[in-house]
């Protein structure tokens, strides 16, 4: 029938983090096809903890290396997506999805994001240059190239002109000029002109994918100018011989009859 005296403890009651975290995703809208793709959770929040974890999904789209549905998780806010040369993203539409975990093992409800990824040109345009045949010497000289086309449909946004043989001009031999429109004049100068012979110009054009088309090649001729007759010079033209006045008188010379 003997007692105990009481004993007492105490409790410390602690709030359960209930409250789970808020998953925000950042990336690009759009990406060229070939290029790695870093998705980023720095956003992600939580109002009683801290984020401990991230769940990734690749929920659709072809190509990569995650199997889709699976969730990848990973303790930084970092997600480089897996993908490699033999398995890249392909073009189209990606939806990833994010769950945030935090330390109390609330989960955030997903979030996702839509990532486009553009098919790249990889077909080079097609260069066509135009010019007279032949040209007199100290004459301007044009070359067009508006006849050019790209085959994917873009556009071309360089022409590359080089003065491929042929003795002067101001281009430097070997040396592309650049420019931004299919019309190109040669440079001269006063003392700098295309000397008589044959010369080859190239051209190489450059679309807005930075795709290159193969070299054209166009030959012009330069000819010297035609001579001027001095005005001094009376003589007949070839195959005449000047003609003579009737016989003269014994003794005397023949006289040249006017033309």
């Amino acid at each position: 029938g003997n007692t105990s005296q009481p004993a007492e403890t105490q409790v410390a009651v602690v709030a359960v983090d209930t409250n789970p975290p808020t998953a925000v995703i950042g990336a690009p809208r759009e990406i060229p096809e070939g290029t790695s793709l870093k998705l980023d959770a720095s956003r992600s929040r939580d109002a009683e903890g801290r984020i401990v974890s991230y769940r990734w999904t690749h929920v659709s789209g072809d190509g990569g290396s995650m199997t889709r549905g699976r969730a990848a998780e990973v303790t930084t806010t970092s997600f480089p997506v897996p993908a490699d040369a033999r398995n890249p993203l392909k073009p189209g539409n990606h939806v990833f999805e994010l769950v945030a975990v935090d330390e109390a093992g609330n989960e955030s409800k997903p979030a996702r994001t839509t990532v486009t990824v553009n098919a790249v040109d990889s077909t080079p345009p097609v260069a066509a240059i135009a010019g007279p045949r032949e040209i007199t010497e100290g004459d301007a000289l044009t070359l067009d190239a508006s006849r050019s086309r790209d085959a994917a449909g873009g556009t071309i946004e360089v022409y590359r002109w080089t003065h491929a043989s042929g003795r002067g001009g101001a281009m430097p031999p070997g040396k592309p000029v650049e420019t931004k429109t299919p019309s190109f004049e040669v440079p001269q100068a006063r003392n700098q002109a295309l000397d008589p012979g044959r010369h080859i110009f190239e051209l190489t054009v450059v679309d807005a994918a930075g795709n290159e088309s193969q070299p054209a090649r166009a030959t012009v001729v330069v000819t010297p100018p035609p001579e001027k007759a001095s005005p001094q010079d009376k003589s007949p033209p070839p195959g005449k011989s000047p003609a003579l006045s009737p016989p003269a008188l014994p003794g005397q010379p023949p006289a040249l009859r006017k033309p």
